[in-house]
C-alpha cells in the first residue's frame, strides 16, 4: 500500500564485518534480515541475517490476531483452558485441565497468525511437531519437562506437557536472599538434564534462563525444545530450511551465530557457560544495539573475565576456580570447551564440594535436631493422636513429648509441623558438608549406614534388570541421603529402617519402582522427594509402597495406580504433598464407573496438611485428618464391598468433596461414606446395583453435613 511504512527497515549505516572463512573485512551493505550476509571474496555466508532489527519509531506494526479466550475457563478439545501462562514468538502456553484424566497440564498451542511466506508457516509447523516428538522420545528425566500428549483442535496444534508450578530461572535468580551456592547447584542440575538429552541425540539449541522453570523445591525443569534438533544420522545446523537462524542471540555459540553446519552438544555447553557468566557477572558477556552487531561480537570479540568487570555488578563470592569453569565453557573453539555438559556439571560439583568444606553455620545442628524431633513426633503417633475412641472425630490432643535433645511444644499438630518446616532455613541445611556417594548398579545387597556427614548421591543407584534373586538396598537408622535417583527396576527392594529417635532422612531423592520391586519405610523423613512408578509393565500383586510412622514433606507421588500398585500409609504426617498421576482401576465394561479395591491400598491414621488430595487416595482413607487441603474434581467411585470413609476436614476447599460427596453403589452391597467435622453424619446408599449415580446435594433423602 502506498505510503505504508517499511516494517523491515534497512540498517542506517553499512556494517564493517569480518568473514570467518577468509578473514577479510568488508562493508555489509543493504542489510536484509531474511538473507545471509555474503562475503565478496570467498562467497561464504557470514551471518545469516535472521534476527529482525527493532522496528523504527512510529512504525505501523499490526497487532497479532486475538487468539486467547476472553473468559476462563474455556473448552479446547478434551482440555479446559484455565489461564494463560505465557507466550512466545510461535506459541501460547496455558494452564489446562485434562478432563478425561483429571490432570492439570501445561498446554502449548501454536499462535494464530498470518504468514506472508508459506514456507515460514511450514517451518513453524515442523518446529512445533519436532518439539513434541523429540520431547516424547526422551526417556524420563526429573529435570526435563515431560510431554503427555499432542494433537490438533480446530486446526491448531497443541502440545500437552507436565505442569510445573514455579517461575522462570530468570526471575528465580533475582529473588531476595539468593545465594551463589543455590544458583550454581541449580545450573549443575540443568547441565545434567542437558547431558541426558545429548545422550539421546537431542541438542536443545536455545538454552537460556527463560527456558528453565524452577519449582517450589528449587528443582529446575528444562523446557521449550522447539528449536532442538535430533543429531542421529546427520549434522545439525543452526539454520532452518529457509535459511533462517534459530536461537536467542545472547546465548548463541560462535558457531551457531555463524550458521555453521555440524552444530553439536558443545554449542549447548557454550550456552550453559553464558548462563554461568550471567550468574557471576550480573550481566551478559556481550551487548550491542542491534542483533547483527551482537552476533558479530559473539563471533569475533574475546570474552571479558568477570573479575575484570565493575566489582559492583560481580557476585562477591566469585573465585578463580568458578571463573575458570565459566571461561572454559565459553571458548570460541568448541574443541577447547568442556566436551560434554556432564563434564561442565562435574566442574560445578567440584566447586560446590569445595564450598561445602567451609565451616558449617552454628545453627545447622539445631535445624537437624528439629527434623529429628518432628519425625520422632510422627513416629510416636502424631496422626493417631488425632483420633479418640470410637468413630467420632476429636480435636488433636497433645502429642507425645519429643526427645530431650530438642523439646517440642505441648501440642505439635499437623499444621504446626508444616509451619515449622516451612520456616526452616533450607539453604543453610543444603550447604552442610557432605560426602559423595557414587551411583552404581548393584550386584548384591548394600547397606548405607549413618555417618557424621550426610551422603550426597551423585547419579543413579540402580538394581539389575531381568529375573533373579532380589537385590536389597538398606538405609540404616540415622542415615541421610541427599539428591540422586534410586531405580529399583524389577528386582529391587528398598528398606528404610529408621528408629524413632534416629530417623532415616531422604532429601531430594527420586525413587522409581517397577513391577516386582518393593519399598518398605519406617521412621523416615521424605523431604522434597519423588516416588513414582517405572515405565514398564507391572504386576498388580507384586508392587507395593509401605510407609509407616514417617513424615513426608512436599514429596510427590507420581504415576502410581493405587489399585493395581498398592500404597500402604500408616501413622504418617503428609505436609504440602501432591499426587500427580494417581489413578484408579478402570473396572470392567459392564460397570460404568471405576471399581475401588480398598484391600490393596490403605491410608490409615494419617495427618494431611496443605495437600492436594486425589479421590483415589481419599476413598482409601480411614481415621485421617485433612487440614487446609484441596480436593480436585473427581467422578464418584464404586466399591466391591461396603466401605466407610472417616475423615476430619478442616479449612478444605475445591470442587470435590465440597461439591460431590458421593460413593457410587457397588455391584453388590451398599457403600457408606462418612464426611463430617463433628458430629459425624453417615450417608448410606440403598442397594442399587449399576444404578445412576445420585447427586446428593439435590437429593432430599440425604442430609450432608459439611463445614468449610
Amino acid at each position: 500500500m502506498a505510503g505504508a511504512p517499511d516494517r523491515h527497515p534497512q540498517a542506517p549505516e553499512p556494517l564493517i564485518v569480518t568473514c570467518s572463512a577468509c578473514a577479510r573485512r568488508f562493508k555489509a551493505k543493504g542489510f536484509d534480515p531474511n538473507r545471509p550476509v555474503p562475503c565478496p571474496d570467498c562467497g561464504g555466508g557470514l551471518i545469516p541475517a535472521t534476527i529482525a532489527l527493532p522496528p523504527a519509531p512510529g512504525a505501523d506494526i499490526a497487532a497479532p490476531p486475538v487468539e486467547i479466550p476472553s473468559v476462563f475457563p474455556a473448552p479446547f478439545g478434551k482440555y479446559t483452558l484455565l489461564r494463560e501462562l505465557g507466550r512466545g514468538g510461535m506459541g501460547v502456553v496455558f494452564e489446562a485441565l485434562d478432563t478425561e484424566l483429571q490432570r492439570v497440564v501445561a498446554l502449548k498451542t501454536m499462535r494464530a497468525r498470518v504468514y506472508d511466506n508459506p514456507k515460514d508457516a511450514a517451518d513453524d509447523e515442523g518446529r512445533f511437531q519436532r518439539e513434541a516428538r523429540l520431547c516424547a522420545a526422551l526417556p524420563k528425566h526429573p529435570h526435563i519437562v515431560t510431554v503427555f500428549d499432542m494433537g490438533v483442535v480446530e486446526k491448531r496444534r497443541y502440545l500437552a506437557m507436565e505442569f510445573i508450578a514455579g517461575r522462570s530461572m530468570h526471575d528465580w535468580t533475582r529473588q531476595e536472599g539468593m545465594t551463589l551456592h543455590r544458583q550454581i547447584r541449580l545450573l549443575r542440575d540443568i547441565a545434567l538434564a542437558v547431558h541426558h538429552a545429548h545422550e539421546h541425540n537431542v541438542i536443545h539449541r536455545d538454552l537460556k534462563p527463560a527456558n528453565v522453570i524452577v519449582d517450589r523445591f528449587d528443582q529446575p525443569h528444562v523446557t521449550d525444545f522447539g528449536l532442538s534438533k535430533a543429531t542421529s544420522g546427520f549434522h545439525s545446523s543452526s539454520l532452518t530450511a529457509s535459511g533462517l537462524l534459530v536461537g536467542t542471540p545472547s546465548y548463541m555459540s560462535p558457531e551457531q551465530a555463524k550458521g555453521e553446519r555440524g552444530i553439536d552438544r558443545r554449542s549447548d555447553v557454550y550456552a550453559l557457560g553464558v548462563m554461568l557468566y550471567e550468574i557471576v557477572a550480573g550481566r551478559l558477556p556481550f551487548a550491542a544495539p542491534t542483533p547483527i552487531e551482537l552476533l558479530m561480537k559473539i563471533v569475533n570479540d574475546p570474552v571479558v573475565p568477570p573479575s575484570r568487570l565493575d566489582p559492583s555488578s560481580v557476585h562477591p563470592d566469585l573465585d578463580k576456580r568458578l571463573e575458570a569453569v565459566c571461561l572454559k565453557a565459553m571458548r570460541k573453539d568448541p574443541a577447547e570447551r568442556h566436551p560434554t555438559a556432564q563434564a561442565f556439571a562435574e566442574d560445578l560439583t567440584r566447586w560446590l564440594e569445595g564450598a561445602d568444606r567451609s565451616p558449617a553455620p552454628a545453627a545447622i545442628p539445631r535445624r537437624r535436631a528439629l527434623i529429628a524431633a518432628v519425625s520422632a513426633v510422627a513416629a510416636a503417633g502424631l496422626a493417631v493422636a488425632l483420633w479418640g475412641p470410637g468413630n467420632a472425630v476429636n480435636a488433636p490432643p497433645p502429642a507425645a513429648p519429643a526427645p530431650a535433645a530438642a523439646p517440642a511444644p505441648p501440642a505439635l499438630a499437623a499444621e504446626e509441623t508444616a509451619a515449622r518446616l516451612a520456616a526452616a532455613d533450607r539453604e543453610r541445611l543444603d550447604a552442610r558438608p557432605a560426602q559423595t556417594l557414587r551411583g552404581e548398579e548393584l550386584s548384591e545387597d548394600r547397606a548405607i549406614s549413618a555417618a557424621p556427614r550426610p551422603w550426597r548421591l551423585d547419579g543413579f543407584m540402580t538394581m539389575p534388570e531381568g529375573e533373579g534373586t532380589p537385590i536389597a538396598l538398606r538405609l540404616e537408622a540415622g542415615a541421610e541421603v541427599i539428591g540422586g535417583r534410586i531405580d529399583l527396576r524389577r528386582r529391587g527392594r528398598l528398606v528404610i529402617d529408621g528408629a524413632p529417635d534416629r530417623p532415616v532422612v531422604l532429601r531430594g531423592v527420586e525413587i522409581i519402582q517397577d513391577h516386582g520391586a518393593a519399598l518398605v519405610a519406617r521412621h523416615a523423613v521424605f523431604d522434597r522427594c519423588t516416588l513414582r512408578k517405572g515405565g514398564g509393565w507391572f504386576s498388580r500383586f507384586s508392587s507395593r509402597w509401605t510407609i509407616e510412622t514417617s513424615l513426608l514433606f512436599e514429596t510427590i507421588f507420581e504415576r502410581l495406580d493405587v489399585v493395581d500398585y498398592g500404597i500402604q500409609l500408616r501413622r504418617c504426617a503428609l505436609i504440602g504433598m501432591t499426587f500427580p498421576g494417581i489413578t484408579m482401576s478402570k473396572g470392567d465394561e459392564s460397570v460404568p464407573y471405576p471399581i475401588l479395591r480398598t484391600e490393596w491400598t490403605t491410608v490409615e491414621a494419617c495427618a494431611f496438611a496443605g495437600c492436594t488430595v486425589p479421590p483415589s487416595l481419599f476413598w482409601c482413607t480411614a481415621r485421617c485428618d485433612f487440614d487446609r487441603c484441596r480436593f480436585p474434581a473427581w467422578p464418584p467411585y464404586a466399591g466391591e464391598a461396603p466401605i466407610t470413609v472417616e475423615a476430619s476436614l478442616r479449612h478444605t476447599d475445591g470442587p470435590g468433596p465440597v461439591e460431590r460427596l458421593a460413593a457410587a453403589p457397588a455391584a453388590r452391597g451398599a457403600v457408606t461414606l462418612v464426611i463430617a467435622d463433628a458430629p459425624c453424619e453417615t450417608v448410606r446408599f440403598p442397594e442399587q446395583a449399576r444404578s445412576p449415580i445420585p447427586e446428593l446435594r439435590h437429593d432430599p433423602r440425604y442430609k450432608i453435613l459439611f463445614a468449610r
